[in-house]
């Protein structure tokens, strides 16, 4: 059907000839399934945009929303569940082949500037602090996107209409887990993400009208004194939860990594709990971001309550925590772990005088022998968002044996 719509096509029936098909052929879209005999899609598609710039298009299992997950961790594009209509791979193939990957300017700068973020968009280039940050296609041309426009606020379908086009027919879970790996990477030890979600319509870059160009001049100054005063509370707020033994996202990975690369006993595998806040913005909204911290310190401490001394709880996100768990046996050690978290986590917080009642929604899972802290600590982030969507305060485990 593909040659019949005028499509050149190269087939490959595993993933070792697919990525040496790369080189020679040089597609401009790959259509990856998810599994494959030798090397699977997630990790064709990892190694994949290493050298490639060609939309990838994954297709996975209606039933197995981790793969969905982590293969937009990793740097496809877009993905069709099986089953599916040719017809409609057909017109997702032909949708992207009419749009090309150079990114859609609105300014005349060349660089911009927000605080220690910078991009540069000829040579799509982003740093942070001085230092490169390697993005996905789809995350550059989001991260275009907010930049471009910083005072309004980005919805879905603006979105999905400047980066897919307006032909394309995908669901808003996909800008949503872009937008979420994109936060991973810019906001590295920010407490707070540079992308702010306005509930109920979309995204927009923190602090709106403090844009700037390569020359550091910014829009006024009163937001130049913003700034400042942003800088101040974040520092506040990063002393106090480092306090609480958070560790960082940056670091939090690097044991992962680490215990990954030398396995310790009692158990074969490495444990991690994704530990998500239910209903924490609406703690910031009402009782400020002061009292949200004592809540996420206070919960942050509850769990090493519940956890071993050598174990790490670290923070990835606004109001996300992951737990590592090295030397354990399977996965039912894992959730009994998460079980004893939840439990301790649901009981009141006392602060000034009041009752605050916090949750957690925890997605738990274990190792595979040889896969990336990346794919890992993704299976974790689809159990928690199933938990999520079972009602909150809820554990989810997934079992990694079955996602091979």
């Amino acid at each position: 059907m593909l040659l019949e719509d005028g499509h050149e096509v190269a087939v490959a029936d595993n993933g070792r000839v697919g990525l040496e098909l790369l080189a020679s052929f040089q597609p401009e879209v790959v259509l990856l399934d998810v599994v494959l005999p030798e090397i699977d899609g997630i990790e064709v598609c990892r190694r994949l945009r290493g050298s490639s710039d060609a939309y990838v298009i994954m297709l996975t299992s209606k039933d197995h929303e981790v793969d969905r997950v982590v293969g937009l961790s990793v740097g496809a594009d877009d993905y069709v569940t099986k089953p599916f209509f040719p017809k409609e791979v057909s017109a997702r193939i032909s949708a992207v082949g009419r749009r090309a990957r150079a990114p859609r300017v609105d300014s005349a700068l060349p660089e911009r500037v927000f605080g220690d973020l910078r991009i540069d968009t000829e040579a799509r280039r982003v740093t942070v602090a001085g230092e490169e940050v390697v993005l996905t296609k789809t995350e550059f041309d989001l991260l275009d996107a907010f930049t471009s426009r910083p005072k309004i606020v980005h919805t879905r379908e603006m979105l999905r209409e400047r980066i897919w086009g307006a032909d394309w027919f995908g669901d808003d879970h996909v800008v949503d887990v872009h937008v979420a790996n994109l936060r991973k990477k810019i906001d590295r030890d920010r407490s707070r993400s540079r992308i702010e979600t306005v509930r109920g319509v979309g995204f927009r870059l923190e602090g709106g009208g403090t844009y700037g160009d390569a020359a550091g001049k910014v829009d006024g100054v009163i937001a130049s004194a913003r700034i400042a005063d942003e800088q101040v509370e974040t520092e506040q707020r990063l002393e106090r939860l480092a306090r609480s033994g958070l560790v960082n996202g940056a670091e939090t990975i690097a044991r992962l990594e680490a215990a990954l690369e030398n396995p310790r006993s009692p158990g074969p595998f490495q444990g991690i709990l994704c530990c998500d806040v239910d209903h924490f913005k609406d703690i910031n909204d009402t009782r400020g971001h002061a009292v949200g911290d004592v809540v996420l310190a206070t919960l942050a401490a509850r769990i090493r309550e519940c956890i071993r001394a050598s174990d790490t709880v670290g923070r990835v996100g606004d109001d996300k925590m992951l737990v590592l768990l090295p030397g354990v046996h399977d996965l039912c050690e894992v959730t009994k772990i998460a079980e004893k978290i939840r439990f301790r986590a649901a009981e009141p917080i006392q602060h000034s005088g009041t009752s605050i009642h916090s949750t957690l929604s925890i997605g738990a899972t274990t190792t595979l022998p040889g896969e990336s802290a990346t794919t890992a600590t993704a299976r974790a982030e689809a159990a928690m968002y199933r938990a999520k969507q079972s009602g909150r305060n809820v554990v989810i485990g997934i079992d990694a044996t079955q996602h091979r």
